[in-house]
């Protein structure tokens, strides 16, 4: 039931903030558009040169958090492990990521571009709009 939740939430939504963590242990945070997979994987198109790069690259584990900003009172809390495709090798991924935000298409030619696919380990759904409040937690790795 939480799986569903989340894609059901997340397939209207375009923005997420995207946290990593530094060589220091240190807090990095990122605006990004992303998309998922009927698999609920999340993806977002990066410059492989970024400082959320060189995180995943020392550290896979993020924390992803997305919510409409709105009236909504709904947001999603994600954890999972990620990992870098090159843009050429992201097949499915890059199809479906520039159907959802096609913007970002024209970056595909650009040198560095690069795409991030987050596998789920654990997700937290939270709709304080309704009554009674709804949240519901769990581990998604645990299959």
């Amino acid at each position: 039931m939480l799986k569903e939740k989340i894609y059901d939430f997340i397939k209207n939504e375009t923005y997420a903030v995207v946290s990593t963590t530094n060589r220091a242990g240190h807090p990095e945070s990122a605006l990004v558009g992303f998309s998922q997979t009927e698999s609920l994987e999340i993806v977002f198109a990066t410059q492989d040169k970024t400082r959320k790069i060189e995180n995943i690259l020392h550290n896979p584990n993020v924390a992803i958090a997305i919510g409409p900003g709105d009236e909504k009172y709904t947001g999603i809390q994600i954890e999972g492990s990620a990992r870098v495709v090159r843009v050429e090798d992201a097949g499915e991924y890059a199809d479906a990521h520039y159907k959802k935000i096609p913007s970002a298409r024209p970056r595909k030619e650009d040198e560095g571009e690069c795409f991030v696919i987050v596998t789920l380990s654990w997700a937290r759904y939270t709709d304080v709009g309704s009554k009674p409040e709804e949240v519901i937690e769990d581990y998604l790795d645990a299959d």
